[in-house]
């Protein structure tokens, strides 16, 4: 697939079948991250793989939270969240160096972001798919601890889903580039 086919068919995938995809082809794309564009080469991406006693406890949090937020989750939702958070091969938390200069932060998450693309695109070249997720439960205080981070050093951004595919959304509708400028 071209660069171009690649950018165009890439879909963030919201439901991983249940199988495995090999860690060297993740941190292939991980190692291909790091030249994203980042201004001042401060180099702030900090990666953290969740291991699966930490993936259970972090099912659990999300789990939790969810039914905080919706007054009637019943058994039905709980079993249906729980399997969709356990499909996926691998997790990989997405954190950044935190800088006290505010504009260095701002450009480190752009150079996050650009990574994640990065990834993204590295592996859905591969048939594997991602989903960038902001969810709660990825940025919540209890996170920090159990990933046995530092809230103080690494500002999470979030985590991303790593998987095959299960079901490949139809490419949303985009606005052509001249109603931009």
């Amino acid at each position: 697939m071209n660069l171009k086919e690649l950018i165009r068919s890439r879909r963030t995938i919201h439901q991983f079948k249940d199988e495995p995809v090999s860690w060297d082809l993740v941190e292939e794309a991980l190692e291909l991250s790091l030249w994203a564009p980042n201004h001042k080469l401060t180099e702030p991406w900090r990666y953290i793989s969740a291991n699966p006693e930490q993936r259970q406890q972090l099912v659990d949090l999300a789990v939790d939270l969810k039914k905080q937020k919706e007054s009637e989750f019943s058994e039905t939702k709980e079993k249906a969240l729980r399997k969709k958070l356990s499909a996926p091969a691998h997790w990989i938390f997405l954190g950044i160096s935190k800088s006290a200069d505010p504009r260095t932060f701002e450009e480190d998450q752009a150079t996050m972001a650009c990574s994640v693309q990065i990834i993204s695109l590295v592996l859905w070249e591969k048939g594997i798919g991602t989903k960038w997720s902001t969810g709660k439960f990825s940025i919540h205080p209890e996170t920090y601890k159990i990933l046995d981070i530092s809230p103080d050093e690494i500002y999470l951004m979030g985590v991303l889903f790593i998987g095959i595919p299960d079901l490949i959304p139809a490419p949303p509708k985009k606005k052509a580039p001249g109603t931009f400028w």
